[in-house]
């Protein structure tokens, strides 16, 4: 480090600030001793909050409330609230969405679904989640030495069945970890009707299979490491033993041969070893935020395991 900058002091006139403290609204705090980065968004959270007039809200523990489909039915014969601040407060969620908050992305992926014609119902959930994210400001991602699964990435995949009411799709959702903590992750409505719950499991694990490509790329442009050796295949976690099966043998393809042709890509990278899935009890799966709303209590479990400040148990 210190050659690099006097060889660049040399050619341009530059300051040395030393490590970085905040980057595109983020807080970073870097603890050498303890061999941990950790990642917040405190001062952009605080600033939302006060901008949608929410930085005294009570106290919430959970971005949505559980069985929120009952609260949006409710909201089919309301009126229009406002447009431009509804969208302005999902599109502030998402960016804090997107760097270091996985835990309020399915709320995301949920209300997002009705920027055309938001209801009051629609603007009531948007600002908890505000209110969540303010209660829970703290929080962020939390990275530190894994010794176990060192210079390895791992990944979780989940679905809920049939869960949108309205068309009956499934909803996905994965995370990737690295170091103790979430670097990707994603939650979203399946784009075709899934006829079961293990065909819905499949098609979110070939969605995390996609994201699995990319990083077993990323992973050996960094450790200068052989994309096809096995020994540096990238693990997905699934709690449905049938998409397990179906990933590794299609030994039943009247199963599903309904399954578009574009999800079976899994199947080859499986087969190839670069990508291995493992089966993990439900209790487990980190994903399961990412799909549903959940009790406060499950919330908050997954949320410290995915942001680094709790162990996950595999």
């Amino acid at each position: 480090m210190k050659d690099f900058e006097r060889a660049i002091s040399a050619e341009f006139k530059v300051r040395l600030l030393g490590d970085a403290k905040t980057f595109l609204g983020m807080e970073i705090n870097k603890n050498s001793q303890k061999g941990t980065v950790e990642i917040t968004q405190k001062k952009y959270i605080k600033n939302i909050a006060n901008k949608f007039g929410l930085s005294n809200a009570k106290a919430v523990h959970s971005p949505l409330p559980p069985k929120i489909d009952k609260h949006l039915e409710q909201a089919t014969s309301e009126q229009d609230c406002d447009n431009e601040l509804y969208r302005s407060i999902i599109g502030s969620l998402m960016y804090a969405q997107n760097l270091c908050r996985p835990d309020i992305s399915f709320a995301v992926s949920k209300l997002s679904r009705y920027l055309n014609a938001p209801k009051t119902t629609h603007l009531k959930l948007a600002k908890r989640v505000v209110a969540y994210l303010n209660t829970t400001c703290n929080y962020g991602i939390k990275y530190s030495k894994n010794r176990i699964n060192k210079n390895k990435f791992s990944g979780y995949a989940d679905a809920d069945f049939a869960s949108d009411t309205s068309d009956r799709k499934s909803v996905s959702g994965w995370i990737f970890m690295y170091g103790n903590g979430a670097v990707s992750w994603r939650s979203l409505k399946q784009t075709c009707v899934a006829l079961s719950t293990p065909e819905a499991e499949y098609l979110s694990v070939s969605d995390a299979g996609k994201e699995a490509r990319s990083l077993r790329k990323l992973q050996s442009e960094f450790l200068n490491i052989d994309i096809n050796d096995k020994n540096n295949s990238i693990k997905i976690w699934e709690d449905n033993r049938g998409a397990e099966l179906w990933c590794r043998n299609p030994a039943q393809p009247s199963k599903s041969k309904q399954i578009d042709i574009c999800y079976h890509h899994i199947r080859d990278e499986v087969k190839k070893g670069s990508i291995v899935i493992g089966k993990i009890p439900t209790q487990h799966q980190l994903a399961d935020a990412l799909t549903k709303a959940l009790h406060r209590e499950r919330h908050h479990e997954l949320m410290l395991k995915f942001s680094g400040y709790a162990s996950p148990k595999i």
